[in-house]
């Protein structure tokens, strides 16, 4: 729309204001590829007092391992401490990026809000007593 009234011989800053967007939106050019850090492919852990470097299918078979426990239902956040117990130095991102991956994420619980209760539950009975 900015090219169409500048090739009719207006001025770019009244094209510009016409268009309804800045001089910074219109040379604006987007980078190309996925902005952010490379997600890392290895975990520190600890082992017989030493930092060791292990790789992160280590990390999802001892996530595997812990879960294989049919009474526990650790989410990501449960499932970082347990994994700083077991040795590992670990952060709750990576944790559930790992588990999101491997298919280990429990569902959302959802809070219902406000419970309802019964009419006659609703209205106090009896007498007000204060005076």
């Amino acid at each position: 729309m900015v090219r169409e009234y500048s090739a009719r011989g207006l001025v770019l800053e009244r094209a510009l204001e016409l268009a309804g967007i800045s001089r910074s939106q219109y040379y604006y050019v987007k980078k190309p590829g996925k902005p952010g850090r490379q997600a890392t492919t290895t975990t520190q852990r600890m082992a017989e007092g030493t930092m060791v470097i292990c790789d992160n299918a280590e990390v999802v078979q001892t996530i595997e391992g812990i879960l294989k426990d049919p009474d526990l239902q650790y989410g990501y956040k449960k499932m970082t401490a347990a994994l700083m117990l077991a040795g590992f130095l670990i952060g709750a991102k990576k944790v559930y990026r790992l588990m999101k991956k491997s298919g280990f994420l429990q569902k959302r619980r959802r809070l219902t809000g406000r419970m309802n209760f019964p009419q006659s539950m609703r209205t106090l009975s009896g007498e007000n007593k204060v005076d």
